[in-house]
């Protein structure tokens, strides 16, 4: 029994060590994208990294404020497909984890809705 429990125990051990070791690369690779060949940090990939990191840790509150923070700057434009690919990603997170962050769907269509606002679609196409 106790040569069994043992033996599981190194599994979970070496199950530790292996997916430390492919979040590791993984961050790695990620940081790579973000600066080029000259060492230089790309301020639209980096805004997006901290982005989906917010995210991803289910921050949805604190990732909005960053986005709008973003979004009324001066060159605020330039964030707005970061703008469109959270909200579609948002949109499809379950309603109790955004609950869980003081979030909710009705929320997500006030932040479309602001969103709009600051960034009119030209709608004479249509006419």
């Amino acid at each position: 029994m106790y040569y069994q429990s043992d033996y599981i125990l190194r599994l979970i051990e070496d199950a530790a060590k292996f997916l430390g070791k492919v979040l590791h690369t993984y961050q790695e690779s990620e940081i790579e994208k973000l600066v080029d060949e000259d060492g230089v940090i790309d301020e639209l990939t980096f805004f997006e990294y901290r982005l989906n990191r917010l995210f991803y840790a289910g921050k949805y509150c604190e990732a909005e404020n960053l986005l709008f923070h973003a979004l009324e700057q001066q060159d605020g434009n330039r964030y707005l497909n970061v703008a469109v690919s959270f909200y579609q990603r948002l949109s499809s997170v379950e309603t109790e984890k955004l609950i869980a962050d003081g979030y909710s769907e009705e929320r997500i269509v006030a932040g479309l809705k602001r969103l709009r606002a600051m960034f009119p679609v030209n709608d004479s196409e249509n006419e």
